[in-house]
């Protein structure tokens, strides 16, 4: 009803393009641009994770706006800034900017501002920070304590008073990268220490203050992802080898390790289906992860806390998971990687889809509106530079808006809590029989797009008979024991693929060598 619709904050995205700088958006009750709410000149823009702030950047200026009226609160200007980055919840701005070899800025190039009174509250000396390593300070969710890493240590300090000496230094030598849990006090902190010498690689789990290792997983690999689950309990880290020493194939090595304070184990994709880790995704409410590994096309698995599996939704050319943010639908895509754009949205209850849809194959960037009843995908600048565009799509698979420009170099919601909003009740979409699994999205055009050379897909139709085997279709786990002659009846899986979600509270560990949206999803053999 309309009486629902205007009780829910409304839903805010922004965008970044060469035709209007900075504009801010919103799609209830209709879709419009937001009069004043506006920069052509800026070029860059980060909502906190609160949605209370967002920041502009052009050039050596950073507005801080209140999005609610657009209105700046403050502004700061920083020669030669490079790097710039909000906290949680708004209340510093994190700045950087590059010194020349040899030279010490007298001040301190890292700062930290605060945004209501526009005072540097922090000053650091910084020599280089790379793009995967920012930012180099990392608060709690709750503000209440930030880390930085130093070499062989962390250093922490109460987040409101990151200057001086640290309350508190962990001590980890060779430690890589960390990332500070969500949920509220006691923090765990994850940590990736690099190979050294003939050292492998490790993953820590330590709870603030101790530096006692509650868990730990070595292993051979030179980066690391980390996804926690949303109380922070529960660690996932994604582990990839770039160059494989095995020589088994061009994705070098990968494995998930689950860590928690009273288990961690190497999550067993193995013996289900040999190949590389695409992505992972916990159910907001902590209880079950979901995977997608494996050669393409790859297998897509829902684990427990205690990494057994739990339900599978089949076999299918895809590399991106992502939950609604309420939990009740799963988005399940195979988009960049020579992969075709396919995209469904499944019930994770009884394993049925509400929805298909085909996205443009370009279109890497994706998030779910915190609505949780749309997805938004992207075409960007600089790694596509034409059809930029943004789309946003509901449930059922249907194309509700599209705009397009000559470059669009960034599109983002503003966070919003996911329990203002109404929750309706979900229906399948029965013009495009989702859920029978057959002829799903040929209702809808096909976009006549770029197919890798390597793609192995047929030209049949989205949801085509590429997958036959009875492995294909999406059953819940039954332990071989149980197994009846075919107990496994539902859809047939349709192609598609996964990546990592928008950093929505969980913290990821940034560190990547490669650029990951180029390659990660690539046929074997390429």
């Amino acid at each position: 009803s309309m009486a629902d619709v205007q009780e829910a904050p409304n839903v805010q995205f922004a965008t970044i393009s060469k035709e209007e700088g900075f504009q801010a958006y919103t799609t209830s009750p209709s879709f419009k641009k937001i009069d004043g709410f506006s920069d052509p000149e800026a070029e860059y823009f980060e909502y906190s994770n609160d949605g209370s702030k967002v920041a502009v950047r052009k050039g050596d200026k950073i507005d801080i706006r209140n999005p609610d009226t657009g209105k700046v609160t403050k502004s700061f200007h920083i020669e030669q800034l490079s790097e710039m980055s909000l906290s949680p919840l708004g209340s510093y701005l994190l700045t950087f900017w590059a010194t020349k070899p040899g030279e010490k800025s007298e001040e301190g190039n890292l700062v930290v501002w605060d945004t209501k009174t526009g005072e540097a509250v922090g000053k650091f000396h910084q020599k280089t920070v790379l793009k995967e390593a920012w930012p180099c300070i990392r608060w709690s969710q709750d503000e209440s304590i930030a880390g930085r890493k130093v070499t062989n240590e962390i250093h922490f300090w109460t987040g409101g008073n990151v200057c001086g000496a640290p309350v508190q230094k962990l001590r980890v030598d060779n430690v890589e990268d960390f990332s500070i849990s969500p949920g509220k006090m006691n923090y765990y902190i994850g940590v990736f220490i690099g190979e050294k010498k003939n050292c492998p690689a490790e993953v820590r789990l330590y709870k603030y203050p101790q530096a006692r290792v509650l868990a730990q997983k070595t292993f051979y690999a030179d980066t690391a992802e980390f996804f926690w689950s949303p109380n922070g309990k529960h660690l996932l880290a994604s582990v990839q080898t770039h160059v494989d020493r095995t020589g088994r194939s061009y994705y070098g090595q990968s494995g998930l390790y689950y860590l928690s304070e009273k288990s961690d184990c190497r999550v067993d994709t193995q013996s289900k289906k040999d190949g590389p880790v695409h992505c992972a995704a916990w159910r907001p409410d902590g209880l079950q992860f979901v995977s997608i590994y494996g050669f393409m096309p790859p297998k897509t698995t829902s684990f427990n806390l205690k990494s057994e599996p739990v339900s599978e939704y089949g076999v299918a050319h895809r590399n991106r998971v992502m939950f609604s943010p309420d939990g009740r639908i799963v988005w399940l895509a195979g988009l960049g990687g020579g992969l075709k754009g396919d995209m469904e949205f499944w019930n994770p209850n009884d394993l049925k889809k509400y929805g298909v849809a085909e996205a443009s194959p370009s279109a890497v960037h994706c998030e779910w509106a915190p609505d949780s009843l749309h997805v938004l995908t992207a075409i960007l600048s600089p790694r596509m530079r034409v059809d930029n565009s943004f789309q946003i799509w509901d449930y059922q698979g249907n194309l509700v808006h599209k705009q397009e420009f000559n470059a669009l170099y960034q599109v983002s919601y503003r966070p919003a809590k996911t329990s203002l909003f109404p929750k309706p009740q979900l229906k399948i979409n029965q013009q495009k029989g989702a859920s029978s699994g057959a002829g799903g999205a040929g209702a809808a055009k096909k976009p006549t797009a770029y197919r890798h050379p390597n793609y192995r897909g047929g030209s049949e139709s989205t949801v085509s008979k590429e997958v036959k085997s009875e492995d294909a279709k999406p059953k819940k786990y039954t332990p071989p024991s149980n197994r009846g002659p075919n107990n496994n009846s539902g859809p047939v899986g349709i192609p598609g693929d996964y990546s990592a979600p928008p950093a929505q509270g969980k913290k990821k560990n940034r560190r990547k060598k490669k650029n990951p949206q180029d390659n990660s999803n690539l046929p074997p053999g390429y």
